[in-house]
């Protein structure tokens, strides 16, 4: 029965993505001047429906203010959300690990397995950023 009804949501998703996909392509045509002014609304009724309080408003409008500049010098927008989603699963863990260790830093490079995940995070960067200066002749992440 478990698979009928995974066959069965399949078959319902189908057709509502197809009658999904025209009203988008409709959407997708209408000017960014019409269209800008309902998503700016409708992110301020949601940004004030999540706590009640203009100041969740503020800051909705400063971190879009922050991402438009972003955009607007270069700077690549996936991976800051990216880091925004994962920062606090980060920082668990990190927190975590800590206690664990009564607060010693010293447990990360202690060991060889952690050492080793370092060591490779921080070649992994270093490569990136030497592609990148290779590729682009130089070191600002803005260019």
């Amino acid at each position: 029965t478990i698979i009928l009804s995974i066959f069965v949501a399949n078959i319902v998703m189908l057709l509502l993505g197809m009658v999904s996909a025209r009203a988008g392509m409709k959407i997708a045509k209408i000017s960014v001047k019409i269209l800008a002014p309902f998503i700016i609304v409708l992110s301020v009724i949601g940004s004030y429906s999540l706590g009640n309080s203009m100041f969740d408003v503020g800051l909705m409008f400063v971190f879009g203010l922050f991402g438009y500049l972003l955009q607007k010098f270069g700077f690549p927008v996936a991976p800051m959300v990216i880091g925004m989603i994962l920062a606090q699963m980060g920082e668990y863990g990190l927190r975590q690990a800590l206690m664990i260790s009564r607060g010693n830093w010293l447990t990360f490079v202690q060991r060889p397995i952690s050492l080793l995940f370092l060591v490779a995070c921080a070649l992994s960067l270093a490569s990136a950023v030497r592609q990148d200066i290779a590729k682009n002749g130089n070191t600002s992440p803005a260019q």
